[in-house]
């Protein structure tokens, strides 16, 4: 009987690993308003990762991959 309750115990520790995992998922692709890091103006981003906004992704610099543009508030 232990076996099995051992068996029991790791899969309902593997099922919530995965639904937390699906929970943090869901709030990473939550869609909010977020401070682009290069003009600092208020954006609908969404997802957690989209933090430069479309106006500054627009721009030569950002095409260009110029850093003295995007590191001009550090």
């Amino acid at each position: 009987m232990a076996k099995n309750s051992l068996a029991n115990r790791q899969r309902t520790t593997h099922m919530t690993s995965m639904a937390n995992d699906a929970a943090m998922e869901a709030v990473e692709h939550q869609r909010k308003d977020r401070m682009c890091l290069s003009c600092r103006s208020m954006f609908d981003s969404a997802w957690s990762g989209e933090r430069v906004c479309p106006r500054c992704k627009g721009t030569s610099a950002w095409r260009t991959g110029s850093i003295e543009r995007f590191h001009k508030y550090q």
